[in-house]
């Protein structure tokens, strides 16, 4: 197991399951907090979906884009790396060595732009242009210290809720953090209207 975790935010999806086995399969620890949906067996106190490394369940959903679950599973990562999934979300095949081949590569990067594939083929963020700006960037993969230094924002105006990853790499940057991309699709985001991502589930 590498010294990544990955933080997996769920609302409930059924899709969660995939999205830890992705992290499992690509040698990286998932972490799921559940923002106010239930994570745990009520009679047998264990959880609904297996291969959590740590995992925690907020006993309300406190909206705000999950930026208090995000929070939350931060205070629980022991790896010196982390990314954020949504509960429809999942790496892609070999994301893994990549990552850990790109961090070793360049020790003097903290944080890393992940590329996304969505599930109508939209490629976001493949390195092609390089610029930290609204709209061209996503939830970075980065030392944890970023994360603490530079927490999720809990109070967003509305206007600017598609900005939240922007904002958050900004101030990493400014606090001495340096960017690099990674230039290749990581994440499969899949925001499939009725929450089987696709696969019929």
């Amino acid at each position: 197991m590498s010294n990544i975790s990955a933080l997996i935010k769920t609302i409930g999806r059924p899709t969660l399951q995939y999205a830890i086995d992705s992290a499992l399969r690509e040698g990286i620890k998932p972490i799921v907090v559940s923002d106010g949906y239930p994570l745990f067996d009520p009679e047998t106190d264990e959880m609904i979906v297996s291969g959590a490394y740590a995992a925690t369940e907020l006993k309300r959903n406190w909206g705000c884009y999950g930026a208090v679950a995000a929070n939350a599973g931060v205070a629980l990562c022991d790896t010196d790396w982390l990314m954020i999934l949504d509960d429809d979300d999942e790496l892609a095949e070999g994301a893994g060595d990549f990552i850990r081949t790109q961090i070793a590569k360049n020790p003097h990067v903290s944080i890393w732009i992940p590329g996304l594939r969505f599930n109508n083929g939209m490629v976001l963020c493949d390195g092609s242009d390089k610029q930290v700006r609204p709209g061209n960037v996503a939830v970075p993969i980065a030392r944890v210290e970023c994360f603490t230094e530079a927490p999720f924002k809990t109070k967003i105006p509305e206007k600017y809720k598609d900005y939240a990853d922007f904002f958050q790499i900004q101030e990493m940057n400014t606090l001495g953090h340096k960017i690099g991309w990674l230039g290749k699709t990581t994440y499969l985001v899949r925001p499939n209207m009725n929450g089987t991502n696709g696969r019929g589930a």
